[in-house]
């Protein structure tokens, strides 16, 4: 199996770069507001970025596990109305970051678009800022973290040569 597919698609839709948009946008967690840049996650570790229609958000709730795990970060984005900005919008069980993509500019970036969204996205981008996997449908959690810790495993081995 060639490096670049040994992550594969669970299904070829949407069509997404190689390479992960940068992106700057407001968002809070649990504790404080302000804003958050892609770039501040992606060089080291792998970042797991779940794309989640506002009427859906909660769903995102199993992303929180993955902070406890080392060089694994998790974000959420989605067109939830300014979650820095108000506090009382905001899910605050979810412990990971929800970031504002309130125009939907993020989420076209990444040739997705929430109205025409089912569910949610969930992206796995390498320290290389390069998109390894994408989830759609019914995501089992445990098949994130395993791919986590997978592509973790062999940087590691990668580093090591």
């Amino acid at each position: 199996m060639s490096k670049n597919s040994q992550y594969p698609r669970l299904d070829d839709k949407p069509e997404l770069p190689t390479e992960a948009p940068g992106f700057t946008v407001p968002g809070r967690t649990a504790v404080e507001g302000r804003v958050y840049r892609l770039r501040e996650y992606t060089g080291e570790g792998v970042t797991v970025v779940a794309f989640v229609p506002a009427e859906s958000i909660r769903e995102a709730r199993f992303l929180d596990w993955l902070t406890l795990t080392d060089d694994v970060d998790a974000l959420v984005v989605s067109n939830h109305q300014s979650p820095a900005l108000n506090r009382a919008e905001t899910p605050m069980e979810l412990c990971v970051p929800v970031l504002s993509d309130a125009d939907g500019s993020v989420a076209c970036a990444y040739g997705l678009d929430y109205d025409r969204m089912t569910g949610k996205r969930i992206l796995l981008i390498d320290s290389n800022n390069r998109i390894r996997r994408i989830w759609t449908g019914r995501i089992d959690p445990t098949d994130v973290y395993r791919a986590a810790k997978r592509h973790l495993e062999e940087e590691n081995e990668t580093d090591d040569n």
